[in-house]
């Protein structure tokens, strides 16, 4: 294959720094030196399963950030809430524990958000 026949947005099959195919965004199919299809198809097909575990894992991830950021943003309203009560004329330890009992379960929120993106950061292989 020729470098001028490359383009980023080309989809290359191949293994170990083998090209084997190199299908263009038209449909054009440049078949490598050492193209064979069955190995071109099984290489294709492991990769197609790599992506899609790693799209589900992604997915599963954004779900539990979005549960953690609800979690965390419901709980900011009623701390906020909380706040303001206490601080009313006329407010009552019953207000003020209210308020005390949702800074902790706020900061319980933020602690765990943070501790998600951290494990998001180092990826659990490498935490040991």
């Amino acid at each position: 294959m020729s470098d001028d026949s490359e383009d980023p947005t080309d989809l290359v099959i191949g293994t170990a720094g083998r090209e084997l195919v190199r299908i263009k965004a038209n449909g054009t199919l440049i078949y490598g030196p050492e193209y064979t299809p069955d190995e071109a198809a099984v290489e294709f097909w492991t990769q197609m399963t790599q992506r899609r575990l790693e799209s589900e894992e992604r997915l599963v991830q954004l779900s539990a950030m979005e549960q953690l950021v609800l979690a965390l943003a419901r709980a900011d309203l009623a701390y906020e809430a909380a706040q303001l009560r206490s601080k009313k004329l006329g407010a009552t330890s019953e207000d003020q524990f209210a308020h005390e009992r949702c800074a902790a379960e706020w900061e319980s929120k933020v602690h765990r958000l943070t501790e998600f993106a951290r494990g998001l950061l180092i990826p659990p292989s490498a935490q040991n």
